[in-house]
């Protein structure tokens, strides 16, 4: 299941698909392993915010994005 079709509002991140590059730059922003909790969503992305050791933040998540981030509740 993926983040953006959860069902759950939310849960932890347990896998980031798609190519090397952007795997990189998601598991850099500290994606991998984080929990998170969907404020809102929409057709075309998914306002998230992500804590992960402590930190945290917020972001809005456009679907391709949203749909390579493996999810579990």
């Amino acid at each position: 299941m993926t983040l953006f079709d959860s069902p759950n509002d939310d849960g932890m991140i347990t896998a980031i698909n798609g190519d090397a590059e952007t795997h990189r730059r998601l598991v850099d922003l500290g994606l991998l392993n984080a929990r998170y909790r969907i404020k809102a969503r929409r057709k075309s992305a998914v306002c998230v915010y992500f804590e992960n050791g402590g930190h945290g933040f917020c972001a809005v998540v456009e679907a391709g994005i949203a749909k390579r981030l493996e999810v579990e509740r």
